[in-house]
């Protein structure tokens, strides 16, 4: 979503729930689909701005040469320090970092840079930034947008669906009486 934009107040969804005990006329029963309606074009909305925002930002266009990266043990806090173009004039320091502060073609190359280190800490910025690349895989079935390109070249897991729990009813009849029959 760009800057200053208000994200569209979502109603919750409970009313709905609520209303069933209730009886319902049809002019009001298509107004709570269109509403459910609406408020899922809402959400694939926001998840277009989301996607199409992490694809095309780029917080500096110098390509980032070094980083460190560091995790407090304690605190669990990261710490980011990136250096572009190899000048130390272009050194950035990301206190309390998250991937989120970077677009997708920085993560591109942090992950270039980083599986050419081994390290424990970087183990772990390797499986989250994989993490990332497999969220703009699925957001990008989910909205039927084609996957960037660069994708291609990640051996990305494939995607475990959950499997839906089907409640399946058995009814068995089971007779309790002896039935005799007279007559033979």
């Amino acid at each position: 979503m760009e800057e200053g934009r208000l994200a569209p107040i979502l109603v919750n969804l409970q009313h709905f729930r609520a209303a069933r005990d209730l009886p319902m006329n049809l002019e009001e029963a298509k107004l709570q689909i269109q509403e459910a309606k609406r408020l899922a074009d809402l959400k694939t909305e926001r998840e277009k701005d989301e996607y199409n925002h992490y694809i095309k930002i780029k917080d500096d266009p110098l390509p980032i040469t070094k980083f460190n990266y560091k995790v407090n043990k304690t605190s669990k806090v990261t710490t980011m320090r990136i250096i572009r173009n190899n000048q130390s004039i272009n050194l950035k320091i990301y206190d309390k970092f998250i991937l989120k502060m970077l677009g997708f073609s920085e993560w591109l190359e942090l992950h270039d840079l980083e599986s050419k280190k081994q390290n424990d800490t970087n183990d772990q910025l390797l499986k989250n930034l994989k993490a990332k690349f497999q969220w703009v895989a699925i957001t990008a079935g989910k909205l039927s947008i084609p996957a960037p390109p660069q994708l291609t070249t990640f051996e990305l897991p494939p995607v475990k669906k959950k499997k839906k729990r089907k409640g399946e009813m058995i009814h068995e009849v089971f007779i309790k009486e002896n039935i005799m029959v007279d007559g033979m």
